[in-house]
């Protein structure tokens, strides 16, 4: 018996939802799709997704460096976060992210689940090389 799973999706263009076949689905239609590449190209389709996923996280890890934190990397791709983050007497559980900017909201778009605890996201969107940084519910964090 085959399962058929729906995922309730907001499109990165035009910001309707949508239910999407697939979780990592980001646009609602063969439009859409294409303006969102045509407009935003990644380079997850030039490389294998694992490699844009570490150099995302190396990216980010950089980034906290330079802001004076001390960053571990899990060596596992089945850890609860990817990077711990100690500053001072602050710890944080960091879940990297490629994100992609969306045209609807200027937001930025990117898959909110998680494998446990975190303390927040830190997103790349590779495009505009930018990292930004959100809770867990999704707001984004002013400083870190």
């Amino acid at each position: 018996m085959a399962i058929n799973l729906k995922y309730k999706r907001t499109c990165a263009v035009c910001g309707l939802e949508f239910m999407a076949n697939q979780e990592q689905t980001k646009s609602c239609s063969s439009e859409c799709r294409k303006k969102r590449t045509e407009r935003f190209p990644s380079y997850d389709k030039l490389i294998p997704t694992g490699t844009a996923g570490a150099i995302t996280e190396l990216k980010i890890a950089s980034d906290l460096m330079e802001r004076r934190y001390s960053v571990f990397r899990a060596v596992s791709p089945s850890c609860f976060c990817d990077l711990i983050a100690i500053k001072n007497k602050t710890i944080l559980n960091i879940e990297c992210r490629t994100g992609y900017e969306t045209m609807a909201t200027n937001g930025v778009a990117f898959l909110k689940d998680t494998h446990g605890e975190i303390d927040c996201f830190a997103v790349y969107t590779h495009h505009n090389k930018k990292i930004s940084y959100f809770k867990e519910d999704g707001k984004t964090i002013k400083r870190l």
